[in-house]
């Protein structure tokens, strides 16, 4: 299974799980813990947390339209220190992972978001190509699907 990891907030994450392209499931990390998954157009999270991380998800929820749904699975929450931040090296930037994300919940695959996206840091420009070369996508298609999204909206 691919994974493409996003920065939703300062402590919030998302893991995209694809297969053959295709959005399967998303883990919601809050810090390093598990704290819901995306799945079906549903956001499920595991029990009640802090009214930060609270906050967090029902901004998840602003940003797909997605509904919330609890379930009673609370697992420990990994313990970090106040105003620590903690970050993933390979994750792409909450700019890029907010213009992604909101391509997605709107019903565009991945690739197309990937393509419909515009990378403005060389972190988030190299994670994106070694996604596309992961997947065996050529660099070529990645271009010439911008190009027709571009000329796609050149009609209107």
């Amino acid at each position: 299974m691919q994974r493409l990891r996003m920065t939703i907030k300062t402590n919030l994450f998302l893991i995209l799980e694809m297969e053959n392209l295709e959005f399967k499931r998303a883990r919601i990390l809050s810090y390093e813990t598990e704290v819901g998954h995306i799945e079906d157009n549903t956001i499920f999270v595991n029990g009640t947390y802090t009214p930060t991380t609270g906050k967090h998800i029902s901004s998840l929820r602003q940003i797909t339209g997605f509904k919330v749904e609890k379930e009673d699975k609370r697992p420990f929450f990994y313990w970090c220190e106040y105003g620590e931040k903690i970050s993933f090296p390979e994750s792409l930037s909450s700019g890029l992972s907010f213009q992604m994300l909101k391509s997605i919940a709107s019903g565009v695959t991945p690739f197309m978001a990937i393509a419909k996206c515009k990378a403005t840091t060389r972190k988030d420009s190299r994670i994106i190509e070694e996604f596309i070369e992961f997947n065996g996508i050529p660099k070529s298609l990645l271009e010439k699907t911008r190009e027709s999204m571009a000329k796609s909206l050149e009609i209107f």
